[in-house]
């Protein structure tokens, strides 16, 4: 379990979380990178953010908790390119009324209880990309492929709890990819 509590600039990678109440927990905790972990088995959150700000989660597989990722009037945070699977209650529940303008897209969500439960004003996609849900074909079983954007649905996907939308959602699950950098040289 790790605990950050009025942090800035911390990052954690490489960890197994599992068997306990929060795998991690930020508390008034900012601009730090949660990567690369894998919170399974046991936990009641994977990861916890309170009154945290401009974090960034990304590349890490969230299974088999009670609820995934659970944000709580924390803003301007990026939930990247994680598996969400498994999770018996929530993949991501984001609520109070300063849970706003977190981004949260490339995620696969699979096999959870619900996958989402939102009740601020957050964005579920970056134009080109939203996530991949699961229930996608249950809800719109009469969806079709966005013949500009043939990697999405035509239709868009409700986010429960409020108003949120992901406006561009995935049609196959997002891959584990790594970007890098090449030089001319």
């Amino acid at each position: 379990q790790i605990i950050l509590v009025n942090c800035d600039k911390i990052t954690i990678e490489n960890q197994f979380m599992s068997d306990t109440d929060i795998g991690i927990e930020l508390l008034k905790t900012d601009n730090c990178n949660i990567r690369n972990i894998e919170f399974s088995d046991n936990n009641l959150y994977g990861i916890y953010l309170r009154q945290s700000f401009t974090n960034k989660i990304n590349g890490n597989t969230i299974s088999n908790n009670d609820i995934g990722v659970f944000l709580d009037n924390s803003f301007n945070n990026k939930i990247i390119g994680n598996k969400i699977s498994g999770n018996k209650g929530l993949g991501i529940h984001l609520q109070g009324e300063s849970s706003v303008n977190n981004k949260i897209y490339k995620n696969n969500f699979i096999n959870n209880g619900e996958n989402a439960f939102d009740t601020g004003i957050n964005i579920y996609d970056d134009i080109k990309f939203g996530n991949y849900w699961d229930d996608y074909r249950e809800k719109y079983p009469d969806a079709k492929r966005n013949l500009m954007k043939p990697w999405t649905w035509k239709t868009r996907y409700k986010i429960p709890g409020g108003f949120n939308w992901d406006l561009a959602p995935l049609i196959k699950q997002w891959p584990n990819s790594v970007s890098i950098d090449v030089s001319r040289n």
